[in-house]
């Protein structure tokens, strides 16, 4: 099966047989050009030429390779003759093409500063308003539960994320709670957690939790403690508390 190239003994399973020497080529090698090709096919007669004549060949403007004058076209610019590997204006550098479009640059440079300045894009809308103070809440919401501590046996869909203040602290810490807590088990973890002294003894200031206040400067007496018996759930469901709240833990006096 196939047959080897005259030039390269390549073996091609689709040879190409030149219709005036009628030897086998590969691909590479079909057309004449290529090799070099002695006769000549005149009214279906091999006529051997004694010489390959220059005028049947013409040099490319651009790479001065030679090609038979059926193989070179004009370009439509310029109207020079190019091999068809450089044939259009892109390939050769065509000087007409780099007229064109230097010009053409010009004129866009030119309306372009005939064009009034473009105006500048409103302003965003300050952040204010229930929806926007809703996304705030949701992004601070986010950050806590990045740096929250808690326990990792608590189920994620249990979880419930606090900022938590002590007595005058001015600064919180985050934690995440299990929502099934009540509030009294929720006291004794936290106070474990952050070593505050927290005693049943009647003498001693009772521990509690409740919402921070917006005022931090708010009275002891005016501070509404959540009951120990409530679970945090129940909070949530009646609007006292929301996740990512912060909460206080507060000694008063019993």
């Amino acid at each position: 099966m196939g047959k080897q190239c005259k030039v390269c003994n390549t073996l091609d399973f689709l040879p190409f047989e030149c219709t005036a020497c009628h030897q086998i080529f590969c691909r590479d090698h079909r057309s004449r050009l290529a090799h070099s090709c002695t006769a000549k096919h005149v009214d279906n007669i091999v006529e051997e030429p004694t010489k390959t004549t220059e005028s049947v060949l013409r040099r490319c403007q651009f790479c001065s390779t030679k090609a038979p004058d059926v193989e070179t076209l004009p370009c439509v610019k310029c109207n020079g003759a190019f091999c068809l590997s450089h044939r259009f204006p892109e390939q050769h550098e065509c000087k007409v093409l780099k007229q064109e479009m230097d010009e053409r640059n010009s004129s866009r440079k030119v309306d372009a500063s005939k064009q009034q300045p473009a105006k500048e894009p409103a302003k965003a809308p300050d952040i204010r308003g229930a929806k926007n103070a809703a996304l705030a809440k949701q992004v601070a919401l986010m950050k806590m539960k990045q740096k929250a501590k808690g326990l990792n046996s608590i189920p994620f869909g249990e979880r419930v994320f606090f900022n938590v203040w002590v007595n005058d602290q001015k600064e919180g810490k985050p934690f995440y709670l299990c929502h099934e807590w009540s509030v009294g088990k929720s006291v004794d973890w936290l106070a474990y957690q952050l070593g505050l002294n927290h005693s049943n003894q009647q003498n001693v200031e009772r521990l509690v939790l409740t919402k921070k206040p917006d005022n931090n400067e708010q009275i002891v007496e005016e501070i509404d403690p959540f009951d120990y018996s409530h679970k945090l759930k129940d909070l949530i469901r009646e609007k006292k508390l929301e996740n990512g709240d912060s909460i206080w833990l507060k000694y008063i006096q019993r």
